[in-house]
């Protein structure tokens, strides 16, 4: 009597060691997987009764092996003892799973299976006591109904609960499942989906007994609207499966910034069947996954990573903001796996990172740092940049802009492309995780000037008293430039004139540095839609040496000012003054003579 009550509180132990009350279906399609069925149907009905409760009807129904008297008697009827045991074709190997149809504290649990030309029915009012009845016709497999009191709000819970439960658990099963609740109208559909990852894999591999698919992880993000924001947090997903029934999901970083699901016959759940067993081939499952990150993913981030920074580049070129978006979330959940391999000097030696083209640009073309590394001497090249001024900018670092515009434009067609500058997703972390040490330098620095005026017949005669006058101030002056500028800081466009060593092309605002006067000459170059320029050809109509006179001063002084190493140019600027102004005089007494 003591060692019944014992086995009886054994078994109510194990019962309660489920605690999803629906793990039976887990356990029973389990098993039906395990006796070979090529289906399995999994249904629910509610028979109302008087008084407002009914009973749910839960069937696992499978055309399997089903089982015969012997099976029944020895091995479903006996715990802990599995005719599964040492075949690696099974899943289920404790022998406990069928306790699991107890766990919903049902009022009957029956058993309809046949085998051998045997047809049994097993009615369990509960744990603890069955009736065996043989029957007289023979079926296919096995069918187990569970019998359960539950109003009909219970039940609509029941039913939904029911199909996530079995998608969770058996959604990726090599056995087709099919699921239907007859009480509520709804079709029949297969729980069964590829074995794939949310997102789409980046890595499918598979040898004997096992399947692999891995991609890259994203950081935990929201995405909504045209904004993608992101936390940072890495959270890979990961899950393990016993041909195709699951037998762990979750979160973990098992690898950084990788995410996977292996497929292994091999794998085993624990007793409590909420777990991975970690044994000898779990761990041999694991070493797989680390052997692919290794040798596999790299080339696959490579190729992923052109793949979307080509796609970035082009939608940052066109202006397409909300593309931007959408594609710096591609960029971002692929970061912390560069991360890691651009962080190993023995990763960036067999990998060589730096000639991969995965930084996006404003300018179109995805980029390289050793073609960034190249574009300050395509830019000195063509007379944009110089080294007395950029020392400690572009020289040693690279472009870089927020959108698309004419000056970023205009450094494309100079092969200088302009590295894309985000505030959600930070591409040039990548450069300084390969240990280089560049300096960012925003376009805003730069500035488009292209010709402009000739179409302004009054700006056209202006100009030609300019170049008139100008020849008295010295040989800088003798020719003005017009022009149209295009980018650079803000305020900058309100400056009605510049000197640049090339008047047009992209270039600094301040002509590449007042210190370099003595080796190049310096171009004056007018605004030509600035207002004091076009006030003063409009005065140029009837006071032209007056016009003329204060624009030049204007230079004059502007001149100067940039360019006072030392205060000795003040000398040298008023007697140029006083020359200009007797040019001017002269022109427009001439003027008034004629007029």
């Amino acid at each position: 009597m003591a060692n019944n009550v014992l086995a009886q509180g054994m078994v109510l132990d194990l019962v309660n060691q489920f605690s999803d009350t629906l793990a039976f279906y887990r356990e029973l399609i389990q098993n039906a997987i395990d006796a070979g069925s090529n289906r399995i149907d999994v249904s629910l009905e509610y028979v109302l009764e008087p008084g407002g409760k009914g009973t749910a009807i839960m069937r696992v129904e499978d055309d399997g092996g089903g089982m015969d008297e012997d099976i029944i008697d020895n091995f479903l009827l006996v715990l802990f003892k599995s005719s599964k045991e040492d075949d690696l074709t099974k899943i289920g190997k404790f022998g406990v799973g069928f306790l699991s149809v107890f766990a919903p504290k049902p009022f009957l649990v029956r058993v309809y299976t046949s085998r051998n030309m045997e047809s049994w029915r097993l009615d369990f009012p509960d744990y603890r006591s069955y009736n065996k009845y043989k029957m007289p016709n023979p079926r296919d497999g096995t069918l187990v109904e569970i019998h359960k009191k539950v109003t009909p709000q219970e039940y609509a819970e029941l039913s939904e609960k029911s199909l996530s439960t079995v998608r969770y658990w058996c959604r990726h099963a090599d056995t087709r499942i099919y699921f239907r609740d007859r009480s509520r109208g709804v079709p029949e559909l297969q729980v069964n989906e590829p074995f794939r990852l949310p997102g789409g894999e980046s890595l499918r591999y598979a040898e004997e007994g096992t399947e692999v698919v891995m991609a890259f992880s994203a950081p935990e993000a929201e995405r909504g609207g045209d904004r993608v924001a992101y936390t940072g947090e890495d959270k890979p997903f990961y899950g393990f499966y016993n041909r195709g029934l699951t037998l762990k999901e979750g979160r973990k970083v098992f690898i950084p910034g990788v995410e996977f699901k292996i497929k292994s016959r091999y794998l085993e759940h624990t007793i409590t069947r909420d777990n991975v067993m970690e044994d000898d081939n779990y761990r041999k499952a694991m070493e797989i996954i680390k052997r692919l990150a290794s040798k596999e993913l790299p080339a696959k981030l490579r190729a992923e990573l052109e793949a979307v920074a080509l796609r970035l580049s082009k939608a940052a070129a066109a202006g397409d903001e909300p593309g931007v978006k959408e594609l710096e979330y591609e960029w971002e959940r692929r970061k912390t796996f560069l991360r890691a391999l651009s962080g190993s000097f023995l990763s960036r030696f067999k990998h060589d990172p730096e000639e991969w083209k995965i930084l996006p640009t404003v300018t179109g073309v995805p980029v390289s740092i050793a073609d960034l590394k190249a574009v300050p001497k395509k830019l000195f090249s063509a007379g944009v940049l110089c080294p007395a001024l950029d020392r400690n900018k572009v020289l040693d670092g690279y472009l870089t802009a927020k959108k698309a515009g004419p000056v970023t434009g205009a450094l494309g067609a100079l092969g200088a492309h302009v590295v894309l500058e985000s505030e959600t997703c930070r591409f040039a972390d990548f450069i300084g995780w390969t240990g280089e040490e560049l300096v960012p330098a925003q376009v805003s620095d730069l500035v488009l000037s292209e010709p402009a005026g000739a179409e302004d017949p009054g700006l056209a005669s202006f100009l030609k008293t300019l170049a008139l006058l100008g020849e008295t101030c010295g040989r800088d002056y003798a020719c003005v430039y017009p022009a149209r500028f295009s980018g650079g800081a803000p305020g900058r466009e309100s400056q009605p004139f510049v000197f640049r060593r090339v008047p047009y092309g992209v270039g600094h605002w301040e002509g590449e540095g007042m210190a370099l006067k003595r080796k190049a000459r310096l171009n004056p170059v007018i605004n030509s839609e600035h207002p004091f320029i076009k006030e003063l050809a409009a005065l140029h109509a009837s006071r032209p040496g007056f016009s003329a006179f204060l624009l030049l001063k204007s230079m004059l002084l502007y001149y100067e000012e940039m360019n006072r190493p030392g205060g000795t140019g003040r000398n040298l600027t008023e007697k140029m003054e006083l020359r200009l102004l007797k040019a001017a005089l002269k022109l427009d007494a001439e003027r008034g003579k004629n007029g």
